[in-house]
């Protein structure tokens, strides 16, 4: 009896020690905390680190153990692909810029080691490291350069071909020219070249012939009479301008068939 009795006296001893040192270690986490003081070395104004959920000086921030990095970094700096990142352990956190989304922070140390494990290489020999990174950058500004090289022989390509089509129709390259600038540099998507010359061709007949710009003036007021009497335009001016320019200048306010200027 007397065992028991002494056996639990030192089990509730045991417990109470535990509770208290526990009581006491969550306190001092506390008073740490509220103190802005580094909790790894204990130097002052440190400031919270969202991923481990202690204050951390400038210097403590940057050792292997707290040091974290953001997925586009990571992607960025070491040249790792989402599949490589798969196996990383991630911690998330409140993104500061994007509030409805949460921000993926990796230690740094774990990407080091990933990007030597892709690539074979030691993952403490730093020259080795820098020496793939610089490696792996100039492979990218190479990479860079040469899609740059490739887009501007298309641009070339597709303005020889543009001037050839243009001067088939006693057309030429106008500097002014939007949709032309557009399929020179591959963005005018919904064009065919075809319909640019004719485009053009209608442009060149609505200046040259029907007084483009005076019908230009008249449908700017016709628009601003609309607006003064409270209604809105149902087109915009350039093509209300050029309905104007067709209806007074050609016979049933169409385009011809067969342009002007072109000898047949």
């Amino acid at each position: 009896m007397i065992y028991v009795l002494l056996e639990l006296l030192f089990l509730n001893v045991y417990f109470s020690t535990f509770f208290v040192l526990n009581y006491l270690n969550n306190t001092c986490h506390k008073l740490i905390y509220r103190m802005k003081v580094c909790e790894e070395c204990g130097a002052p104004n440190a400031k919270i680190c969202k991923a481990h959920d202690i204050r951390l000086c400038s210097d403590c921030m940057k050792l292997d153990e707290y040091c974290m990095i953001c997925k586009t970094e990571a992607k960025k700096t070491y040249y790792l692909t989402d599949k490589d990142l798969v196996n990383v352990e991630c911690t998330e956190v409140a993104n500061s810029v994007y509030r409805n989304s949460m921000l993926c922070l990796y230690n740094k140390r774990e990407i080091i080691n990933e990007f030597c494990l892709k690539h074979s290489i030691d993952q403490y020999d730093d020259d080795a490291i820098e020496n793939k990174l610089e490696e792996l950058a100039d492979a990218k500004k190479n990479a860079a350069l040469k899609r740059e090289e490739n887009a501007m022989k298309r641009r070339l390509n597709r303005k020889k071909k543009l001037i050839k089509e243009l001067e088939l129709y006693g057309l030429e390259l106008r500097s002014d020219s939007k949709l032309c600038k557009s399929y020179i540099d591959g963005t005018a998507k919904e064009w065919t070249l075809e319909e640019i010359i004719t485009r053009m061709c209608e442009m060149k007949f609505l200046y040259e012939y029907c007084k483009m710009d005076k019908c230009y003036k008249e449908a700017e007021r016709r628009q601003c009479e609309e607006l003064n009497a409270g209604y809105i335009p149902d087109v915009p001016v350039e093509v209300d301008a050029e309905w104007i320019a067709l209806k007074k200048y050609t016979k049933n306010g169409k385009y011809p068939k067969k342009w002007p200027w072109l000898v047949y």
